[in-house]
C-alpha cells in the first residue's frame, strides 16, 4: 500500500487489487501506530 500512497500523492490514480475471492473477514490492523502516522503526516495523508 505504500507504493500506492506515493503515488496519490504524486497525483497517479491507483488501484489495489486482491488475489482473495471476498473480503476477508477478519482485521488486519489494529490501528495505525504513532510513527507511521507521523511518516503519513510527513508525506500528505491524513
Amino acid at each position: 500500500m505504500t507504493p500506492a500512497n506515493e503515488l496519490r500523492v504524486a497525483g497517479v490514480s491507483a488501484v489495489l487489487v486482491d488475489k482473495l475471492p471476498q473480503r476477508s473477514e477478519l482485521s488486519k490492523d489494529g490501528g495505525v501506530q504513532c510513527r507511521t502516522q507521523e511518516a503519513f503526516d510527513q508525506r500528505g495523508r491524513p
